[in-house]
């Protein structure tokens, strides 16, 4: 494994200000600043540091605050817990000279086992009081993706050849552009194809005086479109993820109340049609693709819209997929709204459990190796009641027995269930009342 020299003690104890007046470093001249940005679609938390004082945690298609910095030079490091290490390990370090006026933006990209670090300056931007400009960065790290041009446009603009503003590869970066504040529209195609449309954004109302960064990621299970990109305003630090409204968001209604019988399930109002009809306990149905904004949700008994069982309404964001579960008694059904996380991490497995189960009182949850005894073991979860949000767990690959007992005791439910586990899989399972209400079943459900 990789290690990598450290500046010496005194000069990490001069970044915090910790070393004696009387130390022999010249004084700074100014201050530059620095952020850094997580590149890698399959990575766990990777922490960036100045030295070894951290300076953010960065989850994918994220950066860390900005932060400024006298004009040394210094070591930027990032370090991630990787899969069956107890510490973590220094994934790469890279070497700066911090230039008084400057901004940097480092990028950790690449393999998680090799990472490329790609830095990126520019001189800080002062804009005049009054003025209407605003300036863009376009930048590529999707490899997925390969080459593509870059149109930001007025929405009634359509992309014809030559009207680009640049073609990025993976990797690379368009030099910093100014334009008019106003409403543009990103649009993104194969290079030299302006009629392969790759990803079309909303309006973006672009204010003067900011610079934006707009990154191009590679996608994962939680995205909706073929693309993925995101906005960071490195004046504010607010992050925006854009979305293609060509890939609308995505409901999944679960049915988890195992008295109230078959539904019909509508999302217009006044009802018309059901999108799904005759849904039994258990049932998980497909996708179906919504509107963005408030949706009205109404169970009706089969064939009967005047029997109304469930008067819901749920806000749906763009670009999102909601799970929506029916859950409780059947003379007083609820509901559970969630946005489940469904990107796969390299070193660990995900394991999800949505806790429905009406039929006894609380309930704890084991997740323990498999054939491992629950007897002197502490439960993972304490206390569960139907309508909880769900519960996730991050495992090491390997083989798990998952129980539940009578909360504060060792009087099994239901278990063991056995789950195999890889690094980067992802599953939910669904604790559901069983036929004997002593007892509750938990089901594995499919990721869609």
């Amino acid at each position: 494994m990789r290690r990598f020299l450290l500046l010496s003690v005194c000069f990490a104890a001069l970044l915090i200000s910790a070393c004696s007046p009387s130390t022999n470093f010249p004084d700074p001249t100014g201050k530059g600043s620095i952020q850094a940005i997580n590149a890698i679609s399959t990575s766990p938390t990777i922490t960036f540091l100045i030295e070894e004082r951290t300076l953010g945690n960065l989850v994918f298609r994220n950066a860390s605050p900005k932060s400024s910095f006298d004009d040394f030079e210094y070591a930027f490091n990032f370090d991630a817990l990787l899969a069956g290490e107890a510490e973590k390990t220094r994934l790469a370090s890279q070497l700066l000279q911090v230039v008084d006026g400057m901004e940097y933006t480092l990028i950790i990209n690449g393999d998680l086992e090799a990472p490329t670090i790609t830095t990126w300056e520019r001189a800080e931007r002062i804009y005049a009081d009054g003025g209407t400009v605003l300036e863009a960065n376009f930048g590529h790290f999707s490899p997925a993706l390969g080459a593509v041009d870059i149109y930001f446009a007025d929405a009634a603009i359509a992309p014809v050849a030559g009207s680009e503003i640049g073609t990025l590869a993976p990797g690379g970066k368009l030099p910093a552009m100014d334009f008019q504040a106003g409403d543009y529209v990103l649009t993104i195609t194969t290079a030299g194809l302006p009629g392969d449309i790759l990803f079309t954004s909303d309006i973006l109302s672009m204010e003067a005086a900011t610079t934006m960064l707009f990154m191009i990621f590679d996608t994962t299970a939680n995205d909706r479109g073929p693309v993925s990109v995101r906005a960071f305003n490195t004046e504010t630090g607010a992050t925006t993820n854009l979305v293609d409204p060509l890939y609308p968001p995505t409901v999944r209604f679960i049915h988890a109340s195992q008295d109230l019988g078959a539904v019909d399930i509508y999302i217009d109002d006044p009802v018309t049609t059901p999108i799904i009809e005759d849904q039994n306990f258990r049932d998980v149905s497909v996708e179906t693709e919504v509107t963005v904004g408030v949706l009205p949700i109404k169970y009706t008994a089969p064939d009967n819209i005047g029997a109304i069982l469930i008067d819901d309404g749920i806000l749906v964001t763009t670009g999102s997929r909601v799970d929506y579960y029916v859950i409780g008694e059947g003379a007083s059904p609820a509901s559970l709204a969630t946005v489940p996380n469904r990107r796969s991490v390299e070193t660990l497995a995900k394991f999800t459990v949505v806790y429905t189960e009406t039929n006894n009182g609380p309930l704890d949850l084991y997740i323990v190796e498999a054939a491992a005894d629950i007897a002197d073991l502490l439960p993972r979860f304490t206390g569960l009641t139907a309508g909880l949000d769900p519960l996730l767990t991050q495992l090491p690959e390997g083989s798990f027995d998952v129980y539940l007992t009578l909360t504060g005791e060792k009087t099994v439910v239901t278990g063991p269930l056995q789950i195999n586990l890889g690094l980067g899989d992802v599953v939910t399972a669904i604790v559901y009342d069983a036929v004997d209400p002593a007892n509750a079943d938990i089901v594995v459900i499919p990721d869609f």
